[in-house]
């Protein structure tokens, strides 16, 4: 004999179907035991508050004039500060710019910066796919103008 929290339904035949990104949840309710229905349930859900995985990128790239060794200097305190953005090189010129952002994903940039010529070429090594590659430019630009001013 089945305790009452181990009744399963009576009711017809009641078919769920949930697709989420990357994942499909189907079940019937019928002869399920109601807490484990809600368990998968709440499993499904958490499936789609999980980031996406990043997306692979052909390569893009962009360069920026006008960008000095000082002007750099500020474009890397500027979105440490703003994006908690970390400059990984081993000489100060060539390396990777890596971002982690919360519930998003992780961008990572290449960059080369040629102090001579006074240009920074960033190229995009991986990104989220929700983040689209004009974002990128568009926030640096706007990073890169306000360190000329300063």
């Amino acid at each position: 004999m089945m305790t009452k929290s181990e009744q399963t339904t009576t009711r017809p035949v009641e078919q769920v179907f949930l697709r989420l990104p990357g994942r499909a949840c189907y079940f019937s309710m019928a002869g399920v035991n109601r807490g484990f229905t809600v368990a998968l349930s709440i499993c499904c859900l958490v499936a789609f508050v999980q980031p996406a995985p990043a997306a692979p990128v052909a390569a893009d790239s962009k360069t920026f004039s006008g960008v000095t060794p000082a002007v750099f200097a500020c474009v890397k305190a500027a979105s440490k500060k703003e994006h908690d953005t970390e400059y990984v090189s081993s000489d100060g010129n060539k390396g990777q710019a890596v971002t982690k952002v919360f519930l998003v994903g992780t961008v990572t940039l290449d960059f080369d910066l040629d102090p001579a010529a006074s240009t920074i070429r960033y190229t995009i090594e991986s990104k989220p796919g929700i983040v689209s590659a004009n974002n990128i430019w568009e926030g640096t630009q706007e990073t890169i103008d306000r360190c000329k001013q300063r």
